[in-house]
């Protein structure tokens, strides 16, 4: 998160006759050491960062961690002092590089629950539960995210996108393992244009698009009677 130091191209190069070996030619700053660099003048980074950054004025940053609970379990304990501080070191120089407070980042971090974190990382969070979008927000993500499709986004009346949204909905309040997500409906209204199904109107060769929705088989049985009942 802070830095990447590549030993094997450093190994590469040892074996050059002649090459000059700087260790900080070898180093890449992550998003977090990014973060923390850029709170410095440009004058003292600029050998260090790359392009977009290396003449970036001091700013704060926000960096985002996402799905910290899929991490390895050690992690969010090995960087607790870390991210509290916002301060690290370069083993390999030696340098150690410490957050200008005036420009200190935010950093958020998201997780899906499907582990704890330990008490001691939580307690240094500020928790904030983010609901499922709402059918009228839905309908804002989805026309925002084809507007760079303005010949697919055409095709989607005002009724097609809140029937899909209607009948995505259902399928969530079914007792399923895995509910399907935002990122399941925008595929799925992808494919039912592809496969020319129109939500407005269910029919049987409907469930065939639930391969996009649905991702476990004991679910797709459920959903496949769900909409057999709907039918009936």
């Amino acid at each position: 998160m802070f830095y990447h130091y590549d030993a094997i191209r450093r190994f590469q190069d040892g074996q050059t006759k002649g090459k000059t070996i700087h260790l900080i030619d070898y180093i890449s700053f992550q998003a977090l050491g990014i973060a923390i660099l850029l709170t410095y003048p440009k004058e003292q980074t600029h050998t260090l960062l790359d392009d977009p950054y290396k003449n970036k004025e001091q700013t704060r940053s926000v960096i985002l961690i996402d799905e910290i609970d899929k991490a390895p379990r050690d992690l969010p304990n090995d960087v607790l002092m870390e991210i509290e501080q916002l301060s690290f070191k370069v083993k390999e120089t030696g340098e150690t590089y410490s957050v200008n407070q005036n420009y200190r980042p935010i950093v958020v971090l998201t997780s899906n629950s499907e582990k704890d974190l330990p008490d001691t990382f939580l307690r240094r969070c500020v928790y904030y539960h983010i609901t499922f979008p709402c059918v009228e927000e839905l309908i804002m993500i989805v026309t925002s995210r084809f507007e760079d499709y303005p010949e697919l986004l055409k095709e989607f009346s005002n009724d097609y996108i809140y029937a899909a949204i209607n009948h995505f909905y259902d399928i969530r309040t079914l007792n399923l393992k895995k509910k399907p997500t935002t990122a399941e409906l925008l595929a799925w209204i992808t494919t039912l244009q592809a496969m020319n199904l129109d939500p407005r109107q269910l029919t049987p060769e409907m469930v065939s698009s639930y391969s996009v929705l649905i991702k476990n088989q004991q679910d797709f049985l459920y959903v496949e009677k769900f909409l057999a009942k709907k039918l009936s």
